[in-house]
């Protein structure tokens, strides 16, 4: 079934949520092929649609906004409402409500609390920034330390099964440990990586995400890489 098209550029680890809350969901999100990140999004009919020019954003079937009251919305923006309404009820947490408040919890965190520590990480270790925050490596670990100790009695953050909690942290944490962070680094927090290759090795995850290699040698970030880093926060 399709959902809806979505608006977004290459390696955007926002969408890469969604694609995988689709394809774990058993759901098909179209791209659109044609989006070009700085000029589609700037677009007079873009911008009808999406005043706020942010992408991801997802084009709603119209099937869906004829059940909606009023005029017609053209979609959805912030990547975790899109991530969330193409999943199926598993990845939303189950029948359990608690575990249901669990994986918004973890959601929250993704975006609130690691997504700013990962880039002030990130940037600066890439070249994108003059220097590095005399705390970033303090302030990375603690909540790497912290995912790490949640996850020594557990497969999967929330429940039994993986949901949107291991799609949002993990692929918040994939630019980092792809292009900045060697596994020898993260000998310390062994549940944690455990943890992710769990997630990014699922045959569903490598059909969204391709073969995942942590990285091995940190590298002054491409030109192209580095606008595509910073489009993503």
């Amino acid at each position: 079934m399709v959902v809806g098209l979505l608006h977004t550029f290459k390696d955007n680890f926002r969408a890469q949520k969604i694609l995988l809350a689709a394809k774990f969901s058993g759901k098909e999100v179209k791209l659109d092929d044609l989006f070009e990140l700085g000029k589609s999004n700037c677009s007079e009919d873009f911008l009808a649609k999406f005043p706020l020019g942010k992408v991801p954003a997802l084009d709603l079937p119209e099937w869906v906004q004829a059940k909606e009251s009023g005029p017609p919305s053209a979609g959805l923006i912030e990547s975790n409402a899109i991530a969330y309404y193409v999943a199926n009820q598993t990845l939303r947490g189950g029948l359990e409500e608690v575990n249901q408040a669990r994986v918004l919890q973890w959601m929250f965190f993704s975006d609130n609390e690691l997504v700013p520590v990962v880039f002030n990480y990130l940037f600066p270790a890439l070249g994108l920034m003059p220097q590095k925050d005399s705390c970033a490596d303090e302030n990375l670990f603690r909540l790497l330390n912290y995912i790490n100790g949640y996850l020594e009695k557990r497969i999967y953050l929330v429940g039994e099964e993986v949901s949107l909690a291991d799609l949002c942290v993990a692929t918040t944490l994939l630019p980092l440990f792809k292009h900045a962070m060697t596994k020898e680094r993260l000998v310390s927090v062994n549940q944690l990586v455990r943890w992710f290759e769990t997630i990014v090795y699922k045959k569903n995850s490598q059909l969204i995400l391709g073969k995942f290699e942590f990285c091995t040698e940190v590298l002054q970030c491409s030109p192209g890489l580095g606008k595509s880093f910073e489009a993503n926060v």
